[in-house]
Parts: C-alpha cells; sequence; structure tokens
C-alpha cells in the first residue's frame, strides 16, 4: 500500500491526514524524496486498526508514530520537555495540524500537503524556502533546548537549500553552540553523512564556523581556518583549498567527499620553510592528516570500516599519479592493500589537483593528463595484468608441493619476491617462468 493509498484509507475514514516534512519541502523545491511522511488526527491505536491487513511495525508507537509497509504515520501530538535532549520529553496528542506544527524544528518542514495537492502553509514556511531562509518555529531558544542536534540540523539545511539563517535564529545558534557536547556522538556522525549527500557540502562546515559549533565537532578542520599555506603550488588558504576539494567529490561517493574535506587538516602541523626551494613544504602531512582525522571519527563513532576507508584513502592522497603500465600496476597493488579502488584514488586526486586558485597556479592534471590515467587502467585490465598474488599463475600450493617448502612465513616471502618481479614485468608471469625464479630465490641465486 503507497504512503497515497494510506492517506487515502485514513480520510475514508474520517480522519484527517497529510503528507508532511521533508517530502513537501523536497516537492516543492524540486528535489525527487523517496520518504513520505504521513501526519494525521487518528491515534496510533486507530491506525493498528484501521490497517490491520497491512505490514505494520509498533517501533514509535509511544511517540505517536506506526510504520504502515515502510511509511511512517503519525499522530498530531505536543511534545513536552524537560530537559536538554529529545529525550526528555512528554508526548501527548494534539487536536489539530496547527498544533502538531508548532512542535516541528524549522518553518520549511511544517508544509503540509493534501491528496489532492493543496498547500497547508500554516508557519510561511513557502515564503522562507522562497527566501531560504532557515527559521525555526516559535522561540529559537526553545526549539534547541528541546534538541540540541537542531543546532546541526540548521547548518545541513543551509547546504541542502543554498540558504541564510534568519536573524534571530542565527542568533540563539550562536548563543548555544556550546550545547554541541550535549549531543550523542553518533547523532552528529549521521548528520555529518547526511550532509556530504549535498553537493555544496562544504556551506554546511561554514555554517557550523559561523556559529561557532564547528570546533566541537571538527577541530581539525576548525584550525585550517585563516591558515595561510604560502607555497608555490597553493596560493589559496588551507580551508578554502579543503572546502573546494570536498565541493568537487560527487555526493554520490560520501566517504571520499569527507576525505576530501579533511585531507590536509595536518599541513598546520607540518609548515617548514625550504630555503633551497624558497617556498614552506609539509613533509608528511598525509600522516599527520590520517591520524588526527582517525581519532575525530573515533571519537564521532564513524564506523571502523568507514574510519578505514576514510584514512586510508587520505594516507594515499600524495601518491603521484601513475604514467607508466609499471608505475600503475604498483599503485593498484598498494590501493587493494589499503582496500581501495583506483576510481576512488582518482576522484580525491583530480578534485585535490583542481581546488586551487587556477589562473596563479594552474594544475597540471588537465582533461587530456585524466584520460590517459583512464586509459592506462583500461589497458592494464584487457592484458589482465597482474598487481595482486592471487593473480600469479602459482600459489602456496604449488611452491610445498613441486618444489617442497615447508609450510609458514617462507612461503609468503616466496611469493612476494614472485609478485615484486611480475609488477615489474607481467611477461614472467607464467607457471614455469615462476617456478624458475621461486628456484632461484630458494638457492639464493636471486634476492630482493
Amino acid at each position: 500500500m503507497t504512503a497515497e493509498k494510506i492517506i487515502q484509507r485514513l480520510i475514508d475514514s474520517r480522519y484527517e491526514a497529510y503528507f508532511i516534512g521533508g517530502y513537501v519541502r523536497d516537492k516543492i523545491l524540486g528535489i525527487k524524496s523517496l520518504d513520505k511522511d504521513v501526519v494525521t488526527s487518528a491515534t496510533p491505536d486507530e491506525i493498528l486498526f484501521l490497517f490491520k491487513d497491512q505490514k505494520i511495525d509498533l517501533v514509535g508507537k509511544s511517540f505517536g508514530v506506526v510504520l504502515v509497509n515502510g511509511t511512517e504515520v503519525a499522530t498530531y501530538r505536543r511534545d513536552r520537555y524537560f530537559g536538554l535532549s529529545d529525550k526528555n520529553v512528554e508526548v501527548t496528542f494534539a487536536p489539530s495540524l496547527k498544533e502538531d506544527t508548532e512542535r516541528r524544528d524549522f518553518t520549511i518542514n511544517t508544509i503540509a500537503l493534501d491528496i489532492g495537492g493543496n498547500i497547508i502553509d500554516i508557519h510561511n514556511g513557502i515564503r522562507d524556502l522562497d527566501l531560504r531562509v532557515i527559521k525555526f518555529v516559535g522561540n529559537p531558544l526553545d526549539r534547541i533546548r528541546e534538541d540540541p542536534c537542531r543546532i546541526i540540523r540548521a547548518c545541513r539545511f543551509i547546504a541542502k537549500i543554498d540558504g541564510i539563517f534568519d536573524g534571530k535564529t542565527f542568533d540563539a545558534l550562536k548563543n548555544t553552540a556550546h550545547y554541541i557536547n550535549l549531543i550523542p556522538n553518533e547523532r552528529i556522525q549521521k548528520e555529518i553523512m547526511k550532509a556530504m549527500k549535498v553537493k555544496a557540502a562544504s556551506k554546511f562546515f561554514i555554517s557550523l564556523y559561523q556559529i561557532g559549533a564547528l570546533e566541537y565537532i571538527l577541530p581539525s578542520l576548525q584550525s585550517t581556518m585563516g591558515f595561510t599555506q604560502k607555497n608555490i603550488f597553493h596560493k589559496e588558504r588551507l580551508f578554502t583549498h579543503s572546502i573546494l576539494t570536498g565541493d568537487k567529490i560527487s555526493c554520490k561517493y560520501p566517504l571520499v567527499k569527507l576525505a576530501g574535506y579533511l585531507h590536509d587538516v595536518g599541513k598546520v602541523h607540518t609548515r617548514k620553510y625550504d630555503k633551497k626551494k624558497k617556498t614552506h613544504t609539509y613533509i608528511n602531512h598525509d600522516k599527520i592528516s590520517t591520524d588526527m582525522v582517525e581519532e575525530e571519527l573515533i571519537g564521532l563513532k564513524f564506523s571502523n570500516s568507514d574510519i578505514e576507508f576514510i584514512k586510508n584513502l587520505i594516507s594515499i592522497h600524495m601518491y603521484p599519479p601513475p604514467k607508466t603500465g609499471k608505475q600503475l600496476r604498483r599503485l593498484k597493488k598498494r590501493l587493494e592493500e589499503l582496500k581501495l579502488t583506483y576510481r576512488n584514488y582518482l576522484r580525491l586526486l583530480i578534485a585535490d589537483s583542481h581546488s586551487r586558485y587556477s589562473k596563479i597556479v594552474p594544475t597540471k592534471l588537465n582533461i587530456s593528463k585524466i584520460k590517459d590515467l583512464l586509459r592506462l587502467d583500461k589497458e592494464l585490465v584487457a592484458r589482465n595484468e597482474p598487481f595482486n598474488r592471487k593473480h600469479l599463475a602459482i600459489d602456496g600450493g604449488d611452491l610445498i608441493q613441486i618444489l617442497k617448502i615447508k609450510q609458514g612465513k617462507e612461503v609468503g616471502k616466496i611469493l612476494d619476491y614472485l609478485l615484486d618481479q611480475v609488477l615489474d614485468n607481467p611477461k614472467l608471469n607464467t607457471r614455469r617462468g615462476l617456478l624458475i625464479l621461486a628456484t632461484n630465490f630458494i638457492t639464493g641465486g636471486v634476492y630482493v
């Protein structure tokens, strides 16, 4: 049963029912949205009775929310808070749509839509959408105290609609930025990743900085603000370079995008002047960046796999782009060890290279060279050239059975040696050739 049919059944049963929230907002903005939330005058028990023939999830029943075939159906409600948290709330059902909208966060999220396509706009949400204004419903301080995570959400919506803050909203956010410390880190992590689904997510970080909240979330990125790189390749400031890099990465790849924003934070701690080159250098900034980002993402409760992906991508962002098949094979070997793909390496490499004041310092990685990098990989794949142990024409079992090597570390050492030879010359990757190389290595005829 679709969300439209859910609303129709509620109306046919003489209840009020509307679409509300993100679906309506995005529809007005011309953005496709899959999640359709429904609000109704029916109580949870009435919803359960009315849709007993459908798949029901009671996960939010105590808050007046029932999932019907995956669609969130919420009863009109009032929320009374007692403390600085969305957990400290007493829920009572409300008699009208107006009262329900008064508990919501921003005016742009209060717009309702009936089944006939008519808009119900109690809090001038459409006007604020037209003006690209983020404005709290009612008293801004009350809305923030009810749920401090709204501080971060406000900044995310700034990025989403390319907006600005209402004056009173901005003042309230600035005065309560320290409430960030009250938000569970898991919720902060989710808001960051939602922001990565916006093309210009830089506006999310800029807004956090403007209200004084960025230092509580990603202090490493905060530290890049105002930092002058003083480098022949980068005339722009470090924060500018960082946000340009992230913005150039598609929101289809949110973890790569986040890595783009954070890839150079270690430069703040590695700047040294090179008298010979007459410029500042940032030796090992990739390593320092990796360590800083890992610590912050652990604190923000990112998953181990996401942390590993981001830190590994940052760790290799200074690896020079390959010019030959040999260089590409060695790069792909390293990428596989880091559980990264060549395409993701290129995404960060290209974004990084193009995120500078190009008229002053033009990038060397132009369209022609990018095509060469893609062509080089396509040719490697077409020739089925090896770059890991699995690609070798023999395996550990062959070494044990044919060359009578004892099972253990020695087998791995020999395979690593063989791979190293094959990376330099793929033509050596034949069963006979590798067995000869292995024999010579064992007898001391050839050394790494």
